[in-house]
């Protein structure tokens, strides 16, 4: 498994590549080429939230705790806090 900051790097990065094909996609919704990456990142993302959220804790507000016992939520330094760079 990668290191928490790695994960989160992985998912920054994906996410703007969604969002910039998402953004592409408005304007081209026919460009089939550009919806199969799309999908190939979406798959990317969702493996990586997968690997953060079961290795680490929730990066969302719907995200399952993954410890019965301890509130993980804060756990670790948020990015805004100084927790990766």
């Amino acid at each position: 498994m990668d290191s928490r900051c790695e994960l989160i790097a992985k998912l920054r990065e994906t996410g703007f590549m969604m969002d910039d094909i998402r953004l592409y996609l408005d304007t081209h919704p026919n460009d089939v080429r550009a919806i199969k990456t799309y999908n190939e990142y979406a798959r990317l993302y969702k493996k990586y939230e997968h690997e953060y959220t079961t290795g680490f804790a929730g990066i969302g507000t719907c995200n399952e705790n993954n410890n019965d016992d301890i509130w993980m939520w804060n756990e670790y330094p948020m990015p805004w806090e100084g927790g990766c760079r």
